[in-house]
């Protein structure tokens, strides 16, 4: 269910919740590979954001704050539990974006967003556990798409990202299994490190022929 509330030309709310819900894995559920019979994955999402419109410059500046439940998430069973996989996780993923966009047709031949989103997700393997990052969990991501119309059917565009690197458990020690001939390593705690930033640029050149009816786009 979403809605969107218009509180003047300038100004309007919008909020929004779903409910969801997804079978498991086949291998999780699987004879011999998994526990038959294992329960669906439910989740709820819930969001509420503002928005702010100046017309005369096709500018839009949103604020959107999110949450995101999940219950009944198939983890490993605790060690020595049988059956393999159980209905006992929780997640949540919460957080804030602020985005401002340049709509088509105003003053300047730009058009484009940019955005910044502060995240984060966590999960809950078992009842009593300590809550810890998803594999994929991004803290920061940061968004920037501008389109310049150039004229004469040429179009010049860029796309620029930077997300936070995803956690992963580290190496703290080894030890030195002498039977094996061997070290094995001592992690630390789970999803305490993480990757560094990841960033990307793209860049596109574009120009249009207008052949009849027929649009022809040449690109780099």
């Amino acid at each position: 269910l979403t809605g969107r509330l218009r509180l003047s030309p300038q100004w309007a709310i919008r909020a929004g919740v779903g409910i969801f819900s997804q079978p498991p894995e086949y291998t999780e559920t699987a004879p011999g590979l998994g526990t038959p019979g294992l329960g669906v994955i439910h989740a709820v999402h819930t969001g509420l954001g503002v928005d702010f419109r100046v017309p005369e410059f096709h500018l839009v500046f949103q604020v959107d704050g999110f949450y995101k439940h999940i219950q009944d998430r198939v983890v490993a069973a605790q060690s020595g539990q049988s059956p393999r996989f159980v209905n006992e996780g929780l997640g949540r993923i919460y957080g804030l974006e602020v985005a401002a966009r340049i709509e088509p047709g105003g003053p300047l031949p730009l058009f484009g967003f940019l955005s910044y989103t502060l995240m984060r997700s966590e999960r809950q393997d078992h009842p009593g556990d300590e809550w810890r990052l998803f594999d994929f969990d991004q803290t920061h991501i940061f968004t920037l798409a501008l389109v310049w119309e150039i004229g004469a059917g040429f179009e010049l565009g860029a796309t620029f990202r930077l997300v936070s690197g995803n956690p992963y458990t580290p190496v703290v020690g080894a030890v030195n299994d002498l039977s094996a001939g061997v070290y094995r390593p001592i992690y630390g705690s789970t999803n305490s490190a993480r990757n560094p930033l990841f960033n990307r640029l793209d860049v596109r050149l574009q120009k249009r022929f207008d052949i009849g009816d027929v649009d022809l786009y040449l690109y780099v």
